[in-house]
């Protein structure tokens, strides 16, 4: 299954923001950062840098840096000429309201100056539309014939390995990640491969409700890396 079903941005957000706030070393975050880019440097201006260099020199104890997860039809934010470059499903990770780090279609990690309007999605909110979204589908789908696909699912589930998160990210925020990349893995499954047999409308019905599904696991993810550590 060709899915980012954790985008390393929201990775990356999530280590860089413990680091802002004190909870991690200098060495664990840069180890950490070069772990998920699998990179040693990141490009600015023509020129590498490190990733220490960067994190060193990207403030300690301001604002929460957020995650911005384009998708079709939907920037969230970020300029067009930037969504050009950048690999979409990897994400973007802002780290002011003029530079982001962003994944190049080559591979190359970069820290772009760019003005954005990456929007502030709150946990309360990123929450209740989750849940709500399950308890919706879950009603639809239930009465969509999804016969075949229970043991597909089963299976990608229980062979996901979620990726590390800091140690110090609260029981609840890590539950609520976890649950949106299980949310996200079985939608994604359930598009790919099943089909509501003799029913096109139907079939039509269920792909949206799994895209909306898949969009509200999204947005708590990204809800969760710009909330996972206060001062």
């Amino acid at each position: 299954m060709s899915i980012q079903v954790r985008p390393r941005a929201i990775s990356l957000a999530l280590w860089l923001n413990a680091w802002r706030v004190g909870y991690l070393t200098l060495s664990d975050t840069v180890n950490a950062c070069e772990t998920i880019s699998d990179s040693t440097e990141v490009h600015k201006d023509g020129r590498r840098i490190s990733w220490q260099t960067l994190i060193e020199t990207s403030g300690v104890g301001g604002e929460p840096f957020t995650v911005a997860l384009p998708q079709s039809g939907d920037p969230q934010g970020l300029p067009s000429d930037l969504l050009k470059i950048m690999q979409q499903p990897t994400g973007a990770v802002s780290l002011s309201r003029s530079e982001l780090i962003v994944c190049r279609h080559n591979g190359d990690w970069e820290l772009v100056s760019a003005t954005h309007s990456v929007p502030h999605i709150g946990i309360t909110h990123a929450r209740l539309a989750f849940t709500t979204h399950i308890t919706e589908a879950s009603q639809f789908l239930s009465t969509a014939e999804l016969a075949g696909e229970r043991n597909q699912i089963d299976a990608v589930l229980e062979d996901h390995i979620p990726a590390h998160v800091p140690p110090q990210l609260p029981a609840k925020l890590s539950q609520a990640l976890s649950n949106a990349e299980r949310v996200r893995l079985v939608a994604h499954l359930a598009r790919e491969q099943a089909i509501a047999f003799g029913s096109p409308s139907v079939d039509l019905k269920k792909q949206s409700v799994l895209r909306e599904l898949d969009s509200t696991a999204r947005d708590l993810m990204i809800a969760v890396a710009g909330h996972s550590f206060t001062m």
